[in-house]
């Protein structure tokens, strides 16, 4: 269900106003969302989880303001694509709408990983996290939880900014846009709430993403973190040089985006419907 605008910023606005605990035994709340075991970093996750919903406001204004030939920041990464399913997913994500889970209504929740918490060491998202050592964050497919890994927490890449976008310097290609802790954010929250299957494999790197047709690019929420974190930078141009689009670096080449479980080896994929426990219903065990 989309949200109304007056709503929206009525529930943003109620969000600054985050409950603080750092009991790693409870949750530190940031509306509807639940962040566990992430002690002095729940803030700052709580106030990236605040600029993304800001962001999202201003997008869903962007969208709704848009007429039938689009913009050239929609059309760089949606093409003909129906406006209303991007604003569905948008609304959701600023919502922190609850999300089916074996039967029942359950919160989002994010997680970091820290190993020292018995219920973090045998859960699925520190399994992921070793597995891959380049991994940041983890959408764990059929849960409602996004797993933050070490990596994540100790990237400098913070918040999108207008040095990432295209056409700041001769080099730039405006990969960088997804690199920082706000877009990896955004795109595991993408993951929960899309309501459609995701695009296997997702496709990461920027001129690719570009380069999808319209009913791919729904599906594929690195193309709704390179739409959000353009908005938040507040870049101008989109679309790179055919020269640096032929030679230029792909986010896929070494990236720090996430390693999604769907994407995982087999038996962690499996593994994660299984043996999700507590850390799915609530975070705790």
């Amino acid at each position: 269900m989309q949200i109304p605008r007056c709503l929206l910023y009525c529930f943003i606005a109620s969000c600054a106003y985050a409950q603080e605990s750092l009991d790693p035994s409870s949750p530190y709340l940031s509306g509807n969302y639940q962040i566990y075991y992430c002690t002095t970093y729940s803030v700052h996750i709580s106030q990236l989880l605040q600029s993304i919903w800001h962001t999202i406001a201003e997008a869903l204004e962007h969208l709704e303001a848009m007429g039938p030939e689009g913009t050239p920041l929609y059309n760089s990464f949606f093409h003909k694509a129906d406006p209303n399913k991007i604003k569905g997913v948008l609304s959701r994500i600023a919502a922190g709408d609850n999300i089916a889970f074996q039967g029942s209504l359950q919160p989002p929740l994010i997680i970091c990983d820290d190993p020292s918490v018995p219920a973090v060491a045998r859960s699925w998202g520190h399994a992921a996290c070793q597995h891959d050592p380049l991994a940041h964050a983890l959408w764990g497919e059929g849960t409602h939880a996004v797993f933050l890994c070490q990596n994540y927490l100790r990237n400098k890449r913070v918040i999108p900014s207008e040095k990432q976008c295209v056409g700041w310097n001769r080099l730039s290609t405006g990969w960088l846009l997804g690199e920082t802790q706000w877009t990896v954010l955004f795109h595991e929250l993408v993951h929960l709430y899309l309501g459609v299957p995701n695009l296997v494999p997702e496709i990461r790197g920027i001129f690719e993403v570009q380069d999808l047709d319209s009913e791919d690019a729904v599906r594929n929420p690195p193309s709704y973190g390179f739409f959000l974190a353009n908005m938040k930078a507040g870049c101008k141009k989109f679309r790179p040089k055919a020269s640096l689009r032929a030679h230029g670096r792909k986010l896929s080449d070494n990236s720090t985006f996430d390693v999604d479980l769907i994407a995982q080896d087999h038996l962690i994929r499996n593994e994660t419907a299984r043996n999700c426990g507590d850390l799915c219903l609530w975070g705790v065990s």
